[in-house]
């Protein structure tokens, strides 16, 4: 199984809201950190730069020294993605130049974006991203000399076609897409402005750009990402083989491009590494695309890809039921609904043909794992057990059709018990389930389901005691 780190700056403890459907995730803050020491870029503790340096090749020499001269507010605030193995040292000197300018937070999320602003927790979002023609300037922000992008030439070099990368990039994106309350759109322009220097802007620019140059060359370093408002992407044009092998459909292109974005989105690592989640320091080949944990800090950020479903008048349609009939919603990763904060409240309705029973069940779901930060020096704590059936306690509700009266309400049982509804619906139309919750905690995944006929359901989270 091919493996790739991806050092980033360590998160604060997770802080996690309820959510609406299958599994529960670690949502991690990120933590605000002091300067470097003047005396030096600390590599690990008690070495200086210079020696931890000295048994690194010459390249990486350099690179080091680089990252030491240049004043953090001229570099990228950007997570870099090595190869695996790596010299230690170069991987302690980027953690500790990163630090003196991390200043990203979880709600760093997208608050604004060339289709418009004032974005919050949970709102949906709509991104644009490009591929900057080859010629547009790239500073090196992880210790590598300032390069104009060669990307296209390089990947048109290696691949079948230009056809065959951008598609797959393309493909990356429409997966975060299917995932997440972010719709994202293709700009086809790009003016070629300096990498991470300027916003997203409609029909000059994407929000998020994507470029290339060489790094380090095989292996080493793979790419690195900015953070939001910033999502630039910059890809080792030195590392075209690693990218270029098409085992398991080009996976290793697309779960590089997958994990930097989700860099972009604004998530941090999770550890410990146990190939199981895209965001974990090393990159694994063995699954494709956003996992479980994934996906959760992805909703938390942007909600889930029915929003936006915050009210009854745009409730999320399950369609009509006849005289029987059951519909279960949320019950995989890829099909995944959450309540993505301590103000999110989503509501569904369905249509009836006639008098119906209708019996309406919520269920906390998932497994207890573990979930940490990714240490300062680039290691991977130990986390701790996450079980995200006892986090929050649950409720529902059923209206009628105008989206207001209340016909009946489930919400006495305790945390991490299922709450269900029974009532005899005696006319035709739809009604109101609401979906929501009180207070912050943690990320509580509900399975929604819905059995013979459902109405518009109000589904509500109750603080524990």
């Amino acid at each position: 199984m091919q493996s790739t780190k991806f050092p980033h700056p360590r998160r604060r403890p997770a802080v996690l809201v309820g959510s609406l459907s299958l599994l529960a995730l670690s949502v991690a803050l990120l933590a605000g950190r002091s300067a470097p020491d003047p005396g030096g870029v600390k590599t690990a503790p008690g070495r200086t730069q210079d020696s931890a340096a000295e048994s690194l090749p010459p390249l990486y020499r350099d690179m080091i020294a680089r990252l030491g001269a240049t004043p953090a507010s001229e570099r990228m605030h950007v997570a870099a993605c090595f190869a695996s193995p790596v010299p230690q040292a170069l991987v302690d000197a980027v953690e500790a130049a990163m630090r003196g300018f991390e200043d990203f937070q979880l709600g760093g999320r997208w608050t604004t974006t060339a289709s418009g602003g004032g974005l919050g927790q949970g709102a949906p979002t709509t991104l644009t991203y490009s591929i900057v023609p080859d010629g547009t300037a790239i500073a090196g922000s992880v210790g590598e000399p300032a390069a104009p992008s060669n990307l296209i030439a390089a990947f048109n070099g290696v691949f079948p076609s230009q056809a065959t990368w951008q598609g797959i990039i393309q493909q990356c994106f429409t997966d975060w897409g299917a995932l997440t309350g972010v719709t994202y759109v293709f700009e086809p322009n790009d003016d070629g402005v300096q990498l991470g220097t300027s916003a997203g802007q409609l029909g000059v620019r994407g929000d998020v750009r994507i470029g290339g140059h060489f790094i380090d060359g095989s292996s080493g370093i793979l790419a690195y990402n900015s953070f939001p408002n910033n999502g630039d992407m910059v890809i080792d044009t030195g590392d075209t083989a690693f990218f270029s092998n098409s085992s398991s459909n080009y996976v290793r292109l697309r779960n590089t491009v997958r994990h930097e974005h989700g860099h972009g989105l604004g998530m941090a690592h999770v550890c410990p590494i146990s190939q199981t989640k895209l965001m974990e320091p090393f990159l694994a080949t063995g699954f494709s695309g956003p996992q479980y944990d994934d996906v959760l800090g992805a909703q938390r950020h942007y909600g889930d890809d029915r929003e936006p479903n915050d009210t009854s008048g745009a409730a999320s349609d399950l369609g009509t039921f006849a005289a029987t009939g059951s519909q279960t919603v949320g019950n995989t990763t890829a099909g995944m609904v959450t309540i993505d904060d301590n103000a999110d409240v989503d509501f569904w309705k369905f249509t009836i043909t006639g008098s119906r029973q209708v019996t309406i069940s919520v269920s906390p779901f998932g497994n207890g794992y573990l979930q940490g930060p990714q240490n300062a020096d680039g290691s991977c704590s130990a986390g701790t057990n996450f079980d995200p059936t006892t986090q929050n306690d649950l409720g529902v509700e059923l209206r009628d059709q105008n989206g207001t009266t209340v016909l009946a309400t489930a919400n006495a049982g305790a945390a991490g018990a299922t709450e269900t509804i029974s009532f005899r619906i005696w006319k035709i139309g739809f009604t109101n389930l609401n979906m929501g919750q009180a207070a912050a905690a943690s990320i509580l995944l509900l399975l929604a389901i819905m059995l013979l006929t459902l109405v518009l359901i109000r589904v509500m989270r109750r603080e524990n005691a």
